[in-house]
């Protein structure tokens, strides 16, 4: 099943993301993954960021056959050494 996402003006800020990257936690399931997904559609590259690794890399993997680029990072972000390794990987 495909995530839709109902742009409201909380997402509005996501239409002006046009360069960097976009760091999701919890990325691989629920609000991460369709939050994810969106930024993807966008051409934003996206760093997936989840404690399950199954979970993240089946998510990038979808991002990446829809022609986008993205990475799958494993960790807890309530963790200081995995949110600070994980900040300085790139999709």
């Amino acid at each position: 099943m495909k995530s839709k996402v109902i742009l409201t003006k909380k997402w509005a800020a996501m239409e002006k993301l046009v360069e960097g990257s976009a760091f999701v936690t919890g990325g691989g399931s629920g609000n991460g993954r369709t939050i994810a997904l969106a930024f993807a559609r966008r051409g934003t590259p996206v760093a997936v960021m989840d404690l399950r690794t199954q979970a993240a890399e089946a998510v990038a993997a979808e991002i990446r056959s829809g022609g986008g680029r993205a990475s799958a990072l494993i960790g807890d972000v309530s963790v200081w050494d995995d949110t600070s390794n994980a900040l300085s990987e790139r999709p």
